[in-house]
């Protein structure tokens, strides 16, 4: 589901199989973790990731939102540069037909 969602949306808690909310899953999942990760010392920074990580929302979350506002071409041109230093040489990144339509 989070993949179609993101993790901002309804997630399936393993446990119970029901969906709940990602907030409530990620809740759930630190008090699982939490005497491991006190142990490590990790508790704090795996919470604050996970903090973080509810706020800005994953990939799928991103390409969600920048979906709503541009094309797809566009979206896949942000994409590219999200992952690339530069863009590919000719890549076309105009909404539209494209030449050959």
């Amino acid at each position: 589901m989070s993949a179609k969602e993101g993790i901002l949306g309804t997630l399936i808690d393993p446990v119970t199989t029901h969906s709940i909310s990602a907030t409530e899953l990620f809740h759930r999942l630190l008090i699982h973790l939490r005497d491991s990760l006190d142990e490590t010392g990790e508790n704090a920074s795996v919470e604050s990731a996970l903090r973080h990580k509810l706020v800005t929302g994953s990939g799928s979350d991103w390409q969600h939102r920048t979906l709503r506002q541009v094309c797809l071409r566009e979206l896949i041109a942000h994409a590219v540069q999200r992952t690339l230093p530069t863009a590919p040489a000719g890549m076309d990144t105009h909404c539209g037909p494209t030449p050959d339509q």
